[in-house]
């Protein structure tokens, strides 16, 4: 008898333990969607916030990003099945693939806009926040908090305000982005403003984030441009990561994210970290940084190059093999 217990409670602990280390979180919202023959996927994405609205304690501060454009009032389940309605019809077509993430809960839900609309009483059925969004589109809807639903929408610039600033983000990266197109090599240059631009990691909000993240390798000297070829090139191999293109976040706020082909990225490692040294003053960008992190389109890993002292680290938050 006491085996028999032995071995139930093993059981239980080791379904505990799978549930706990999946980043796929059931509910009672898919539970419900299931039961409605509604077709959905779980997510692990998470909370997806486009860059022109703050982030505060891992939640939109809305007194650091500008004002919503519409607001409903959200009190009850009619209330907010109302709001996502209106919302949805302004900004979204049926054939979009629409996010949910549900605060609290840890619940990520992909799937079309159609099939959303018609299953609204059960998806805004949560005393929870919850939070729509659609990649690429670049809107966000906020339901529930403190009885208030919201929809956000980007700024549109004035022509000669979207000129001025596309100028001041190729201040940060001309040096390179013309190095590399000297040498023949395809360069892209997205805006972090830009929905259509690869999917930047969020370190903090990715799955088992603080077990990930680790240093590759010994760090290599600050100049040690082969070295560092040779470190990144050997973290690639480690992980059997194939992928074409490569993204490259310089590491100021205002710089365009620079997405090129992974090999050529590798081989020409030290215009990329030209992108860390200090620049003169008499140069067009005086501003400085001390990292750079490389990442996929999906921004499902990253990796990071610190510049610490006289040494480069490199830091990655790839899963442990």
């Amino acid at each position: 008898m006491e085996d028999q217990r032995r071995q139930e409670l093993q059981a239980r602990r080791k379904a505990l333990q799978e549930e706990l280390a999946s980043p796929l979180r059931e509910s009672a919202i898919s539970d419900a969607l299931r039961e409605a023959a509604v077709p959905f996927e779980l997510s692990q994405v998470g909370l997806w916030t486009p860059p022109y609205l703050g982030i505060s304690s891992s939640r939109i501060d809305w007194s650091r990003s500008p004002a919503p454009a519409r607001t409903f009032p959200s009190e009850t389940l009619e209330d907010r099945v109302f709001a996502a309605r209106s919302f949805l019809g302004e900004v979204a077509a049926p054939s979009d693939k629409l996010h949910f993430y549900y605060e609290y809960n840890y619940t990520s839900l992909d799937m079309l806009a159609a099939d959303a609309l018609r299953a609204l009483n059960v998806l805004m059925n949560s005393d929870n926040e919850i939070w729509i969004t659609a990649r690429p589109a670049n809107w966000l809807i906020e339901i529930y908090r403190y009885g208030e639903a919201r929809l956000a929408l980007p700024y549109d610039p004035k022509p000669a305000e979207q000129e001025a600033q596309l100028a001041r983000q190729y201040s940060h990266v001309g040096g390179l982005v013309d190095t590399l197109r000297a040498a023949g090599i395809s360069v892209d240059l997205f805006s972090r403003e830009d929905p259509a631009g690869p999917e930047q990691p969020r370190g903090p909000v990715m799955h088992k984030w603080r077990e990930r993240k680790r240093t590759v390798g010994i760090p290599v000297a600050r100049g040690d441009y082969a070295g560092l070829a040779d470190r990144l090139c050997q973290f690639f191999a480690e992980n059997a990561l194939e992928i074409d293109d490569i993204a490259i976040d310089p590491g100021i706020v205002e710089a365009p994210i620079l997405v090129a082909s992974c090999a050529e990225i590798l081989a020409h490692p030290k215009p990329i970290m030209a992108l860390m040294e200090l620049r003169k003053a008499e140069q067009s960008s005086p501003v400085a940084n001390n990292t750079i992190t490389i990442f996929p389109k999906d921004g499902s890993w990253a990796i990071k190059i610190v510049g610490d002292g006289p040494r480069w680290k490199v830091e990655t938050t790839r899963e442990r093999a």
